[in-house]
């Protein structure tokens, strides 16, 4: 949170999914797998 003022800008749904088939885009998948381990590396059973 100390660095609040300089986050950078998020993506849009456009550039996360394939919007004719709505699935994920590789790079988007790989930000879910890395966030999901973390939060099972905490104790958040999936």
């Amino acid at each position: 949170e100390k660095n609040y003022a300089t986050v950078p800008q998020g993506k849009t749904f456009q550039e996360c999914y394939d919007v004719k088939t709505i699935t994920p885009t590789d790079e988007y998948v790989q930000v879910y797998e890395g966030a999901r381990k973390k939060l099972e590396g905490l104790g958040l059973v999936f």
